[in-house]
């Protein structure tokens, strides 16, 4: 008998023409359906981060039961930046949240922020160009492509983004989870395609250890970025447990590599654990495929 799981993140940031923007995670699994946002001022788009000036989850669907939906507005994000050290505010803003779902899609919405900061910045007319040492820092050596002098100036003339025309929608990424298991053999495919990226992470594993690990990255804003795809194989022999999504993200991380596929090694080692939770609370065989 084969189980599957599927999971889906759709994440944008769209200018709502008002002077602000809306950066949206919808999020779709068997069980589970929600959606969280957060709203900016375009004008303090600023480089360390614009200030949330509101933050809404509404659920439409949970495991929990009908009774446990609902949307509200988390007032304890508002003045916060939408930068560094927002995780262990919006963890705060989360901690009723017996789903573990929240925080996580939060998060992804701070991301595309970040990512999308570049069209908003043309619009406003920010000169950003004092704040470039600043910048650099927080970048250096983050990923392949900011290890090198070429791709630090990249910060200063992003070519990549010249054959980009926005409207509304400012940035775009689909992320996804595809997980089949049999007997004590899972297969894990995660993959993410955004309006700069497309790339994806296969896993196979064996009683929770991973024996086969490989990446393929498809689309990236610079040539040296496809050098990170051997970094995949750091992964083998790596094992599941509560904290393997911050381990085999640790593995995918630095200078040699991409943040992208630390990113989607957390999610595969997230969503197997979410699996074996699912699984033990007897969900699965209520709302997975079993062929």
């Amino acid at each position: 008998m084969v189980e599957s799981l599927n999971r889906f993140w759709q994440v944008s940031v769209h200018d709502q023409k008002n002077g602000m923007s809306e950066s949206r995670t919808h999020y779709l699994d068997p069980w589970c359906e929600m959606m969280t946002s957060i709203f900016i001022r375009n004008s303090d788009y600023k480089v360390a981060g614009p200030t949330i000036e509101g933050a809404t989850i509404e659920v439409m669907r949970t495991f929990l039961g009908k009774e446990n939906n609902f949307k509200k507005n988390l007032d304890s994000l508002i003045g916060t930046s939408a930068y560094k050290g927002v995780a262990k505010r919006v963890l705060q803003a989360t901690a009723g949240d017996d789903t573990g779902l929240w925080a996580g899609m939060l998060l992804e919405g701070v991301k595309a922020l970040r990512q999308s900061r570049m069209f908003v910045w043309e619009r406003e007319g920010f000169d950003f160009t004092p704040y470039l040492p600043l910048i650099e820092n927080d970048f250096r050596d983050s990923c392949i492509r900011f290890s090198t002098p070429e791709g630090l100036q990249s910060l200063l003339n992003p070519t990549h983004l010249l054959e980009h025309t926005r409207g509304d929608l400012l940035f775009s990424r689909y992320r996804y989870c595809f997980l089949q298991s049999q007997n004590l053999r899972q297969w894990v495919t995660v993959g993410l395609a955004d309006s700069f990226h497309e790339m994806t992470l296969n896993l196979e594993l064996i009683d929770t250890k991973i024996t086969s690990s490989s990446t393929k990255i498809i689309r990236a804003p610079q040539e040296i970025c496809f050098e990170a795809k051997p970094k995949g194989n750091n992964l083998i022999g790596k094992k599941l447990s509560a904290a393997a999504a911050n381990e085999w993200a640790r593995e995918l991380r630095g200078s040699d590599s991409c943040t992208h596929l630390a990113d989607l090694a957390r999610e595969a080692a997230s969503s197997l654990n979410y699996w074996y939770i699912q699984k033990k609370n007897n969900s699965v065989h209520r709302n997975c495929l079993v062929s």
